[in-house]
């Protein structure tokens, strides 16, 4: 099993299992682990999607609970940025796979 793998399994869990995302911090480093294997990121997009279903089903309620409802908006937004930092290094990795020449090099024709 490979360091990263080990890094990813061992990350900080809540009681549903899902990574404990706490501070924007730690949604950039748990993305600059997974960004590269796919089930994860998978995964945090299926946690962003029920994320923002539960939000959808405390928002319907009369009245609703102001708290669970701040939570659970906080987490959205480090699922949000964890994914929008995993998409910016597949596409950096992307770019510096295919780059054929280096900044600055003029190309000859």
């Amino acid at each position: 099993m490979s360091t990263v793998k080990k890094q990813i399994d061992s990350w900080p869990a809540d009681l549903q299992g899902k990574p404990a995302l706490k501070s924007t911090n730690d949604a950039i480093v748990y993305a600059t682990l997974i960004y590269t294997w796919p089930n994860y990121i998978h995964e945090l997009k299926l946690d962003q999607i029920q994320n923002l279903n539960q939000i959808g089903m405390i928002r319907s309620t009369d009245p609703f609970d102001l708290t669970k409802l701040s939570g659970l908006a906080i987490q959205g937004q480090y699922l949000r940025e964890c994914i929008q930092e995993v998409e910016r290094l597949q596409n950096k990795n992307f770019e510096l796979n295919n780059f054929e020449h280096f900044p600055g090099e003029q190309i000859l024709s």
